[in-house]
């Protein structure tokens, strides 16, 4: 099993920030776009490809969302959306089930096809500075998606508080 560390920088310009392993390496970069209203965020990995696009709805009244698209084909993927007055979130898809059980401090676990593909959960104390996530990846294929998945979910919660990120 193979864990990454998600961590927002204190200070940064269009929200970059870095996706290390557990050994400290650089294993996926994220920058933010600057002045996006739609707060987008764009994962690559360290050959400078683009792998997913990750950016909140335009307009939100009641319940917010959060989009993946594809960084190839630009292809919608996911929508990524809270349930009806609750905490509760559920992934939506076209292509495979996708979904998120859990609870954030104790690991939400997320689901491919009923079958668990990792788990991610805050960092303990560095969380109350900033935003930090461990991902625990049960197959390397799906580290790319799981690592947008949780900048996705950050986006969510980020929204549900009213914070500009």
């Amino acid at each position: 099993m193979k864990k990454l560390y998600i961590k927002n920088k204190f200070i940064s310009i269009g929200n970059g920030s870095y996706v290390e392993d557990e050994t400290g390496t650089n294993v996926f970069k994220v920058k933010g776009k600057v002045f996006s209203p739609t707060h987008k965020k764009f994962v690559y990995d360290m050959d400078g490809n683009l792998l997913y696009i990750v950016r909140n709805k335009w307009w939100k009244f009641i319940k917010h969302s959060v989009f993946i698209y594809d960084g190839k084909t630009k292809e919608k993927l996911f929508r990524i959306k809270e349930r009806f007055f609750s905490m509760s979130y559920e992934i939506l898809d076209k292509k495979m089930e996708i979904g998120i059980a859990g609870k954030l401090f104790q690991g939400l676990t997320v689901y491919l096809n009923g079958t668990p593909i990792g788990v991610f959960k805050r960092c303990g104390l560095e969380s109350l500075v900033r935003d930090a996530f461990q991902v625990d990846v049960q197959d390397e294929n799906y580290a790319p998606l799981l690592a947008a998945i949780v900048i996705a979910y950050d986006n969510l919660v980020d929204n549900r508080r009213g914070e500009d990120k």
